[in-house]
């Protein structure tokens, strides 16, 4: 959001308070365990909090004032083991995520953006 600066050594999952290097808004950032943000939403401003906490906790997708850009190496994926990458369970669901019945269901429960989805599987 440009509201602070943060070291460009250091990788922003990887950051704290003590790698802002520029607050120009004199924000009082406080750090917590993720989990406990939406408990104390009514004690803050803003809040930044990771979209599986957001989902747990009910929130509504409309409620954000901004969205983060999913770096691909934070995407999650389903892997298995090579030794079972052709069996018929792996196979069903690859298939399942490629189907219309996936899409069409992503397209009505997906409508305000909350999930990321890969352009492989729009």
């Amino acid at each position: 959001a440009g509201w602070i600066e943060l070291d460009s050594e250091v990788a922003p999952i990887d950051a704290t308070l003590r790698n802002i290097t520029n607050n120009p808004y004199d924000l009082d950032i406080v750090e917590m365990d993720s989990a406990q943000i939406p408990r104390s939403l009514a004690d803050l401003d803003y809040a930044v909090i990771p979209g599986s906490i957001v989902y747990s906790a009910g929130i509504a997708a409309e409620e954000s004032l901004l969205s983060e850009d999913i770096l691909q190496e934070y995407e999650l994926v389903a892997t298995v083991k090579e030794a079972n990458k052709d069996s018929d369970w792996a196979q069903a669901v690859v298939a399942a995520y490629h189907s219309e019945a996936f899409k069409e269901l992503l397209a009505e429960e997906n409508q305000t953006g909350y999930w990321f989805i890969p352009e492989e599987l729009q």
